[in-house]
């Protein structure tokens, strides 16, 4: 059940209505449906919703809140997936799952500094002569910084680590250090960390750990260079929390060309003059949400600008295609790729700060959805002037306020589908339906618009079209079932494998591609006919037979019922009805007297297809006499039964007669039947006319079932007493 909540949200510049799909919320990314059917989806980079192991992605505060605890600590952070707790001395927690975290104290330090909170910071002011702490939260990530507020301050920095829970720390060759879990898996990483000054200007940092310490250690030379621009900020010692992320950014810039960006909390764009610093923003995001058909109505990236360095107006800011691949933590001025096969339309600069810039990435999200364009993201370049401009926008690792990190607001309308719920089979393993040769077929459909028509196929195993809907009006929304019953017209057959399929076609016109389970095109089913229940045999003397009796058979296409026999003890079945039985009682009028047999019923279907057998049912009947079907009659001598062979002649080239020996006919019964009045005279008559089917059986085990091939001469029907031959020639059910 899809979970839609009534939203108003910002597109375009307006506000609309629209309705989450919290199904599709992911930890950056929130789904909406709009009236007219279309979809949008807002990315924003970083993690922005947790799933606290509820199954659900919630709204996360990143907020610092007071907590006192036995522990020590009186801090922490709330409703995210990465816990935090300070304590005094810069000593703080950071959890990675339950029972799974570690325990970092500032060592070196003399006086008891408590936390100051305010909203998601933590500063330790003065924990070290001339050196501040500060720890910056995220929803996935601690930032932590060493302010340096003169050259008094310290070049080293140590702390000393506590684990619990199997995690450990692992270096890393980059010069990070990740945090793992028993199995080796990384639960975070420290990033490598490096100083920057006051003008910008960066310089080497390296972080150690050797089992007990943490040591942050600064390149001295650099820190000592009179040149240097107070304060000094170590940047980053970071760890993440590593959520699974659908956009990244960085920036490059011409004034250190060697150097990589992609952790920095801000994206620099503009130029301080037209020789010294030009520096591009770089952004990515996942489009393989979208399906390749799926038409993008609006797509826009928005970026916030915190601050700005230069604020002479009259830049334009224009949007480019990356076309070539490139890496969050690789790029630099140096190996930046080429860029411009697409270039969108310019947004001017402005002078104010803390608002959001927008561009039109429309055409471009299109090509990368169409595969016209491989998505390898864009950049964005300012004018090739002399005006001086450079803002800072917020990036994917803006701590300060994450609300403030790059969006992707795109509106789609999503390809019509047409997805298969039942029969789903496949061709090894096809659905079986009982006693139905006109099945309901059953799918979903999914769509921006509504569907206004569908079409639904049958084709046997060969690939032949058996039958063809046609293109049908209805009318589905997003979600809804849409189910047809096969008429009888299709003329499906019990045993056949068929594959079935549908296509949907929305308001816009578009067709939807035809159905696939991944096997093949369409879905796999075969019709069957069930066994019959409820089987009783009952011996009946009085008639010298067995009744048998069982519950209707509700199968489509029904045509009858088959009656299978076997002694006793025998494994194969023998068919005894010589035509299908049509109603549910029967009577084996050819069971021997106290023989015992046991009985199986199969059902038939009208296109011959025939039904496994039901249940065994078992009898014995004894009797006396001889029997005519249900008539009991007097013999004037026993039965004569022949078993004739049969044999033809065909004149050969040598002229000679040549007898072919064709094995045994069908055994003949010579019976002469006494009767002493008219009555029973003319019971026999009626039982003993030519063509007549019948079944004679006596008390010492003789059967024989067949027709009256021969009877009395005309002359002696009108005795009174007499007796009557008759010549019964064997029959056998097929």
């Amino acid at each position: 059940m899809v979970a839609l909540i009534p939203k108003q949200i910002e597109l375009d510049g307006q506000t609309v209505d629209a309705h989450e799909d919290t199904d599709l919320r992911a930890a950056n990314a929130k789904h909406f449906v709009l009236a007219d059917g279309r979809r949008a989806v807002v990315i924003q980079q970083g993690q922005h919703y947790a799933d606290r192991d509820t199954g659900q992605w919630e709204e996360t505060s990143n907020a610092v809140v007071a907590e006192a605890r036995p522990d020590g600590f009186s801090q922490a952070v709330s409703r995210v997936p990465l816990r935090v707790r300070f304590g005094p001395r810069g000593r703080h927690r950071i959890g990675f799952g339950v029972g799974q975290y570690l325990t970092l104290s500032a060592a070196d330090v003399a006086a008891v500094v408590q936390p100051v909170a305010e909203g998601n910071k933590v500063t330790y002011p003065g924990l070290w002569p001339d050196a501040d702490l500060i720890y910056e939260h995220g929803v996935e990530r601690v930032k932590e910084s060493i302010v340096l507020r003169s050259p008094n301050a310290p070049a080293s920095f140590r702390f000393r680590v506590a684990e619990k829970g199997n995690v450990s720390l692992r270096p890393a060759d980059d010069g990070s250090i990740e945090v793992v879990d028993a199995s080796g898996a990384a639960l975070g990483r420290m990033l490598a960390p490096f100083c920057e000054d006051a003008n910008g200007e960066r310089g080497g940092a390296t972080l150690a750990y050797d089992g007990a310490y943490l040591t942050v250690t600064l390149d001295a030379t650099w820190l000592a260079d009179p040149a240097r621009a107070w304060p000094v900020v170590v940047d980053p010692t970071t760890i993440t929390f590593q959520p699974g992320s659908e956009g990244v950014d960085t920036y490059v810039a011409s004034d250190s060309a060697g150097s990589n960006y992609g952790d920095n909390a801000v994206l620099f764009l503009g130029v301080t003059d037209s020789t010294v610093v030009n520096r591009q923003p770089w952004l990515w995001v996942d489009t393989s949400r979208f399906s390749s058909g799926a038409t993008i109505t609006s797509a826009q990236l928005q970026l916030y600008l915190a601050s700005l360095s230069y604020n002479v107006s009259g830049l334009a800011l224009t949007p480019k295609s990356a076309d070539g691949s490139w890496t969050e933590s690789g790029l630099t001025w140096n190996n930046r790729p080429a860029s411009g096969n697409w270039t969108g339309t310019a947004v001017n600069s402005g002078t104010t700060t803390a608002v959001w810039y927008t561009w039109d990435v429309t055409a471009l999200v299109q090509s990368w959805v169409n595969g016209t364009r491989t998505n390898n993201g864009m950049m964005i370049q300012h004018a090739a002037n002399s005006n001086h401009w450079l803002g800072q926008f917020a990036s994917g690792d803006y701590t300060t306020d994450p609300t403030k990190r790059p969006k992707w607001v795109v509106t789609y309308t999503p390809d019509p589908t047409a997805s298969i719920t039942s029969p789903n089979g496949t061709q090894a393993s096809p659905t079986t339906i009982n006693d139905d040769v006109t099945p309901t077929l059953s799918g979903v459909y999914t769509g921006g618009y509504q569907m206004t028509t569908r079409q639904h196929q049958i084709h046997d195993e060969a690939g032949n079209l058996i039958w063809d809907s046609g293109e049908v009006a209805d009318t589905k929304t997003s979600g809804q079932t849409v189910s047809v019953t096969v008429p009888t017209a299709a003329s499906l057959k019990y045993g056949t494998l068929y594959r079935w399929r549908w296509r949907a076609k929305d308001g816009s016109g578009t067709w939807s591609a035809w159905t696939a389970n991944g096997t093949g095109d369409g879905c796999w089913f075969r019709s069957t006919l069930t066994a019959p229940t409820g089987l009783s045999a009952t011996a009946d003397a009085a008639n010298a037979e067995i009744d048998l009796s069982w519950t209707a058979h509700t199968g489509e296409n029904l045509a009858g019922y088959n009656v299978y026999r076997r002694k006793q003890g025998d494994a194969a079945w023998t068919k005894i009805n010589l035509s299908l039985v049509t109603g549910t009682t029967c009577s084996d009028n050819t069971a021997a007297s106290g023989q015992a047999y046991e009985y199986a019923i199969t059902a038939q279907a009208n296109d011959g297809f025939e039904s496994d057998k039901s249940t065994a049912a078992s009898a014995t009947v004894t009797f006396t006499g001889a029997w005519l079907n249900d008539l009991q009659v007097r013999l004037r001598r026993s039965p004569l039964i022949r078993h004739p062979r049969m044999a033809s002649a065909r004149l050969s080239l040598s002229g000679r007669w040549i007898v072919q020996d064709r094995g045994f006919a069908p055994r003949v019964a010579e019976i002469e039947v006494l009767y002493q009045s008219k009555s029973e005279r003319e019971a026999i008559q009626s039982l003993l006319a030519a063509d007549t089917l019948i079944s004679y059986r006596d008390e010492a085990g003789e059967v024989i079932r067949g027709k009256v091939t021969a009877g009395a001469q005309l002359d002696a029907l009108w005795s009174i007493a007499g007796f009557w031959p008759v010549q019964i020639t064997e029959e056998t059910a097929e």
